[in-house]
């Protein structure tokens, strides 16, 4: 009972401990929700299917990645409330000239990208990762504005709205499959995004609702060039990470068939469910109390130790358990067609276990200005990728692939973390 009481207490007195339970618990109802939209999921489309809308997913977050210049991140560091504004402006602004040039560029090279990419519904749908890009934008721009302004309990109100409309769309769309052009799992990414970031939009303005009065050009050249660093740095890095995950989707849809690219895209998915259940929401909270230890003393290290030690001691139980289970789990949930996702997993299993991890404690690199770490890290990443298919070339087996590309990523997170723990000190 003693034990019970001082946890209560502790809940009460920290506003570190208020704000992880309220994003923890957020987080975790959002990913609940797709979890019972897979079963469906899963019979809806094929694993061809599932191929497909990956590369279209894969294309929208490169380009939504690069539209933004890296400004975005830039918000949570910002030095106030009207800054932090005008970053937005800024990024948004960028996102819809820069994306109008894309479209343009999609439109008259359709043909060409269709044969690289092995991809004939990309002529006719182009448009489509475009405006997922635009609709990404808006939604990661109200994070970081809720996390800057500690609006955890809105920030876990929009991770819910995201959740349950790519979910719902997905799923509408998927019985709809046959009369719609293409891919139904493609248009329910783009109807749940795009009912997402307007739930952003109104969600800002409704709680801000006189933002937009302080609005000024010249606080938004100002900040085009204080924060350009992070397009150097961090927006390069970004993107750089991106292409890098990207490439072996592209391998695998150009080299084996959609069906295989399927599978792993799968197996990813699922995979990442337990990641995202636990370390974006621990992430979001570590780097703004880190945020605040590294300011005020010079150190975030405390913090960091304090957060990565459960952190670990949950990965190492639940990936075993995954391990034993994951074949027979793919098929009870999602069907007999998607076993091979889950022999899949099997393979990625230790590199998730040791990024479910990292990525908690990830934005330490960004807190002490040590956005050029991240940045060399993307290279490697990128260099390693390359490497991948090189080597998976010279087999061309799908199960040789999946072991070097999770022993090469896993070794990489590792060097993450090294750096991480090092410079968690000024």
């Amino acid at each position: 009972m003693k034990l019970v009481k001082g946890f209560i207490n502790r809940i009460r007195t920290s506003d570190y401990t208020k704000s992880l339970l309220v994003l923890t618990g957020g987080t975790f109802i959002a990913q609940l929700i797709p979890i019972i939209f897979y079963p469906i999921i899963g019979r809806l489309f094929t694993p061809d299917q599932i191929g497909t809308a990956a590369i279209f997913s894969q294309i929208a977050a490169i380009l939504a990645i690069l539209v933004t210049g890296g400004y975005t991140y830039s918000i949570f560091i910002s030095k106030s409330k009207e800054e932090a504004f005008n970053i937005i402006v800024l990024v948004l602004s960028l996102s819809i000239f820069v994306l109008s040039v894309i479209c343009l560029t999609f439109y008259f090279l359709r043909d060409e990208i269709h044969l690289l990419l092995n991809e004939p519904l990309f002529v006719k749908l182009f448009f489509i990762p475009i405006l997922i890009a635009l609709f990404i934008v808006i939604y990661q721009c109200y994070n970081e504005w809720c996390v800057k302004n500690k609006y955890f309990k809105q920030l876990s109100v929009n991770k819910l709205v995201n959740s349950s409309s790519l979910s719902i769309a997905e799923t509408l769309f998927g019985c709809m499959n046959s009369l719609v052009l293409g891919n139904g799992k493609i248009y329910g990414e783009l109807i749940g995004r795009g009912i997402s970031a307007f739930s952003c939009l109104f969600s800002m303005f409704v709680k801000d609702r006189n933002l937009y009065k302080i609005v000024s050009l010249s606080v938004v050249k100002e900040c085009l060039t204080k924060y350009i660093r992070f397009p150097k740095y961090v927006m390069t890095g970004k993107l750089i990470n991106s292409v890098s995950c990207a490439i072996p989707l592209f391998y695998l849809g150009a080299v084996f068939t959609k069906e295989e690219l399927g599978f792993f895209s799968m197996s990813n998915t699922i995979i990442a469910v337990p990641i995202s259940i636990i370390t974006i929401a621990v992430s979001d909270a570590y780097r703004q109390r880190a945020n605040e230890d590294y300011n005020n003393y010079g150190s975030c290290r405390h913090i960091l130790v304090k957060t990565i030690v459960p952190v670990s001691i949950i990965s190492l139980v639940g990936f075993s358990i995954l391990f034993i289970i994951s074949p027979f789990l793919f098929e009870i949930i999602l069907g007999s067609q998607w076993i091979n996702a889950g022999i899949y997993t099997r393979y990625l299993i230790p590199m998730v276990a040791i990024s479910f991890v990292t990525e908690v404690i990830r934005p330490t690199l960004i807190i002490a200005s040590k956005q050029s770490y991240d940045f060399i890290w993307q290279l490697l990443f990128l260099f390693s990728m390359l490497l991948l298919i090189f080597i998976s070339n010279l087999y061309r087996d799908i199960y040789v692939f999946l072991l070097f590309f999770s022993g090469i990523k896993s070794l990489l997170f590792l060097l993450q973390f090294y750096w991480c723990y090092r410079y968690s000190v000024k």
